[in-house]
């Protein structure tokens, strides 16, 4: 059986919680225009290698 290791954030890191909820809630409303962004630069990419 391997060894049982837990993890836990320290309060430092627990200050972080809602800044990292906030990040998640923006990237959540934003997908498509992510996923367009995205796109957008790959295809510019693509360009430049050919």
């Amino acid at each position: 059986m391997p060894p049982r290791v837990d993890y836990a954030l320290t309060p430092l890191g627990r200050t972080l919680h809602e800044t990292i909820k906030a990040l998640v809630t923006w990237t959540e409303e934003h997908q498509g225009e992510i996923a367009a962004a995205r796109a957008a630069y790959d295809r510019g990419r693509e360009m430049m290698d050919t």
